[in-house]
């Protein structure tokens, strides 16, 4: 298999929902061709959280216009 990586973030399915688009994409920014495929190829599916957290008064006041 290559040595090349690639991910994305959980978020881009926003932007490519259709699996096949996805794939191509991740393969394209791997350096991989379209059609490239190993058998040993590995692949990991991941989740993200978001988190809000709100900034300390300070913060806050120093960043106010």
């Amino acid at each position: 298999m290559a040595s090349e990586r690639a991910t994305f973030l959980p978020k881009v399915w926003d932007q490519l929902r259709e699996p096949v688009e996805f794939v191509r994409h991740l393969k394209h920014k791997a350096g991989w061709s379209a059609d490239f495929w190993a058998d040993d190829l590995a692949v990991w599916r991941y989740g993200t959280e978001v988190l809000a957290a709100q900034r300390p008064a300070r913060l806050a006041a120093a960043a106010a216009p």
